[in-house]
């Protein structure tokens, strides 16, 4: 898949290990999160988080984009 967009992400550390699994070489992830789960997530070993971008007229609702890291892509 060129990339997977997810919202609601309840178990991250399962969506993140399917992902990588189905993303293509180039592909992304994009996760619709709030502002405390994108921080966790970003911390996500072997994989490579752009900056969160947020959502219009949204407080505390954010984009997170990633990638796996090319060393741990299977």
């Amino acid at each position: 898949a060129d990339f997977i967009a997810a919202r609601a992400v309840g178990s991250y550390r399962e969506l993140l290990t399917w992902c990588r699994k189905i993303l293509s070489t180039s592909g992304l992830v994009i996760l619709w999160l709030g502002v405390e789960d994108a921080r966790t997530v970003a911390h996500t070993s072997a994989w490579a988080w752009q900056e969160q971008i947020a959502i219009p007229n949204s407080t505390r609702r954010v984009l997170l984009i990633g990638s796996p890291e090319r060393a741990e892509r299977r």
